[in-house]
């Protein structure tokens, strides 16, 4: 049930692009069909065009997100999405959350102090912490369950206890409250509460038992963007909002499991995403305290609080449960526009259907009833025509297979005929490129191709040309012409960790924990309960150094460093794990390698300083989704490693590069994946150089079809890029009023027409490229403005667009 996040310049965001719209270029007219019309595109091109994001059943996000910047408290924006419903309080009871992601048939934790195992039958034994055990693990078969610990030469280890073997076994730490999951891949991720083995359809799973107002505290964050509650007081009701509806269907789920079932939510967007403590976040923490314990019920019992991202303006019907019904949402749009449109080629469908022959027709046969499109709503069945028959197909099955984003959606296509278009499916009709444009209904239409600056490798282009069967060096030689490949030694790299606001370093306890200074002076830091985090402050007048501790009241208090230079930078670092947990608020992130504390325009930063190789591990998987192709991956790993030495190479900073996307983005350690580690192994010290000087291997997630230039650099030209569109088809569209443009540029007076008047690089555009300059015209004057300044202002993804009205 996640929500699609805002995107950004680069490919982390996989959630985003998966949104990206689609729309086909060039000047022909596209006609949409009446409503529910045959349609017989005389280009083999079906535009399916709809609004909305996921079922559309119960609440809208954006609808809340909405809603509350109309002034709604989070108790209306629920009774709107659930009318008929009551709202009432709820104990915190103990949620059984499947965590899917670990393959491993066997219990897997780090050590910690204060890990207890313990049985069903109330038997207890206390964990031995040392260097000796490097890995502890609970195995289960039909003969019962087993404890173990992984010794420092790696052999596998019976631990001897009291337990009962067969009964039911649980991990905690009795301590800190958390226990440090060692996943499959090498990911370690910190959960709450306790976890245990439990089975599944015959099989082992990982179990973690939580209460249910902590589990949601990464539940809310996941499903919804915290940001929302930054924007203003009224944005926090929506976080709330979508605390209860994420509470009551968490109980809903408990409560439908029958007993004996091993667990009670997955943590999936099958169920709702869980994800571990990092990503918690004051906006939301806030919103489930505020709403701590409230449920929504109908008949006295937990409602069916289903949710997506965005119902298009019409909410879905759902007959069963008279509190999910189809109505008109007039918050959905306050937002964001959710309208979106996509092309299916006629060769898709007859490879999708191939019983139909020769593709020749397609159309929407039944419709629900209610919304939209003559009032008739969403898809609910489809009749494909060609040359050998005819199939039909549900609405559902169709938006499947085609990845659309919901079933409120109709056909449109190339006509033969002159049809005249239904009032729900609004003609898109194109102009001459770059002509002065006046629309008559006060609407201009950004119809472009392409996300980010379009300069070097476009990500989506790697993953097409490998799919075509390039390797990475092949890819590397296409979007960096007239470079060459080197090895380039391992170094040391200075990583801002912007999260981390405070003008302090903080850290997490853990055995073998020191601090260092510049020279060499080192402290072993001790570990017990009366050590709950150590700080590292810098005087910003003198640069004078201290350290602290937190003790087990709360209070800071003063810890000796005779063996220390306080004059000199100091490091937090771990010898023996080679990890650090960086506290930042309420959550912690590790990060390998140390951590210390430096200046950046006069106030103290946290630096990372980590290995070159080591960083990679968690920039690429936070730059490419890992599930894409190796030679991809491996691309994007080359192209990394020299975006980083390139910007040491150039830092007169206290810091070589940042860990967002201003840099490259740079998660912590729980962010690696063993498919992004091998392509990191597979090209280690790889290296583009363009003579002898390090490449500018800028990246981008997708060129359109056409990579940009960059004056100064001759292996950044402007050239059509045949795999950009392989994968995923990068078109979009985006409406802009004229009383938008008129409001982002008041001098011109009363809107009259706007121009494209300069654009640079061969392109698709009758051979132009991406838009340099763009004119304004009004009643009071011009105005001339940059296209990347107009694509700023109005949110467009890239400069590569022409103007039209519809």
């Amino acid at each position: 049930m996640l929500i699609a996040h805002f995107p950004r310049s680069l490919a982390g965001t996989l959630a985003a692009f998966l949104g990206t719209t689609a729309l086909v270029f060039g000047a022909a007219a596209v006609t949409p069909a009446r409503a529910d019309s045959t349609v017989t595109p005389s280009d083999q091109k079906v535009i399916v065009t709809g609004a909305g994001w996921g079922h559309g059943k119960g609440m809208s996000q954006y609808g809340a997100y909405g809603a509350a910047s109309k002034g709604l408290s989070y108790s209306q924006i629920l009774a709107f999405y659930y009318p008929h419903t009551t709202l009432k309080g709820t104990s915190n009871k103990t949620m059984r959350v499947w965590i899917t992601a670990d393959k491993h048939t066997k219990l897997y934790v780090r050590p910690d102090r204060g890990l207890q195992v313990y049985d069903s039958a109330h038997h207890k034994v206390r964990l031995p912490y040392s260097s000796k055990y490097t890995k502890w693990r609970i195995a289960r078969t039909s003969k019962g369950r087993t404890l173990q610990y992984r010794t420092r030469s790696g052999k596998w280890r019976t631990y001897r206890s009291k337990l009962n073997s067969s009964r039911q076994w649980w991990i905690r730490n009795t301590s800190t409250g958390k226990v440090r999951l060692a996943m499959s891949g090498g990911v370690t991720r910190t959960y709450p509460g306790r976890l245990a083995l439990n089975v599944r359809s015959g099989r082992n799973v990982v179990v973690n038992y939580v209460k249910l107002e902590t589990y949601l505290r990464t539940v809310v964050p996941s499903e919804m963007p915290s940001s929302w509650g930054s924007t203003s007081a009224k944005g926090m009701e929506a976080l709330k909002a979508q605390a209860v509806a994420a509470r009551t269907f968490a109980l809903r789920e408990k409560a439908a499991k029958p007993s004996g079932y091993g667990y009670d939510v997955c943590d999936t967007s099958s169920c709702q995403v869980y994800k571990d403590i990092s990503y918690r976040t004051s906006n939301t923490d806030k919103a489930i305290s505020a709403t701590k314990g409230k449920t929504v019920l109908y008949s006295g019992k937990p409602a069916l609080t289903q949710f997506s991202s965005s119902n298009g303006g019409w909410s879905a019907g759902y007959s069963t449960y008279p509190y999910l019904n189809a109505k008109k949402d007039p918050y959905d749009g306050v937002k964001r526009n959710q309208t979106w449109s996509k092309t299916i080629t006629g060769s898709a469908l007859q490879k999708a259907y191939p019983a139909i022959g020769t593709f020749r027709s397609i159309r929407i046969v039944s419709r629900t009833g209610v919304g939209p499109y003559d009032g008739k709503g969403r898809v609910t069945k489809i009749t494909v025509t060609g040359s050998k028959g005819s199939v039909s197909v549900s609405g559902s099955s169709f938006k499947s297979r085609f990845g659309l984003k919901e079933t409120l959606f109709a056909f449109s296509g190339k006509q033969a005929s002159t049809s005249t278009p239904a009032p729900d499916a609004p003609a898109v009709v194109s102009t001459t490129v770059d002509a002065a444009l006046s629309p008559a209904d006060g609407k201009v239409i950004a119809d472009g191709s392409g996300w980010g600056h379009g300069h070097g490798m476009s990500q989506y282009g790697a993953y097409g040309a490998a799919k075509k069967g390039l390797s990475y060096s092949q890819i590397i030689a296409f979007y960096y012409p007239g470079t060459t490949l080197k090895t380039t030694a391992d170094q040391t790299m200075r990583v801002w960790i912007t999260g981390a606001t405070s003008s302090s370093l903080y850290v997490r306890p853990n055995s073998g924990l020191t601090v260092t200074d510049s020279k060499g002076g080192s402290l072993t830091l001790p570990r017990g309960t009366d050590y709950t985090k150590w700080r590292i402050s810098r005087n910003t007048t003198t640069g004078v150094r201290t350290l602290s501790y937190r003790n087990a009241a709360g209070s800071h208090v003063a810890y000796s460093t005779s063996k220390l230079n306080s004059k000199l930078a100091w490091y937090f670092g771990n010898p023996s794990t080679g990890v650090v947990r960086l506290a930042i608020g309420g959550s912690t992130r590790t990060y390998s390698g140390l951590l210390g504390l430096d200046v950046r325009s006069g106030k103290n930063v946290t630096i990372n300083y980590v290995n070159l190789e080591t960083y990679l591990r968690n920039v690429i998987p936070a730059e490419m989704p890992a599930s894409w192709s190796s030679e991809a991956l491996k691309a994007q790993a080359v192209a990394a490693r020299t975006f980083a030495l390139r910007m040491k190479a150039s830092s007169k900073s206290t810091y070589d590069l940042c860990d967002s996307s201003s840099c490259q983005v740079y998660k912590d350690n729980s962010a690696r994946y063993s498919s992004t580690d091998t392509a990191i192994a597979k090209t280690a010290g790889k290296t583009v150089y363009y003579g002898s000087a390090l490449a500018l291997t800028q990246f981008s997630s997708s060129n359109g079809g056409w990579s940009a230039s960059s004056s100064g650099y001759a292996y950044l030209d402007a050239h059509a890029d045949p795999y950009d569109g392989v994968a995923r088809n990068q078109g979009w569209t985006k409406t802009i009023t004229t009383s938008a443009i008129t409001k982002a540029y008041p001098a011109i007076g009363t809107f009259r027409s706007i121009q494209i008047t300069k654009r640079t690089d061969p392109g698709p555009y009758n051979g132009k490229g991406r838009v340099s300059v763009i004119t304004i015209k009004g009643s009071k004057g011009s105005v001339t403005v940059s296209g990347s300044s107009f694509k700023s202002k109005f949110g467009l993804k890239e400069t590569l667009f022409r103007l039209k009205t519809s």
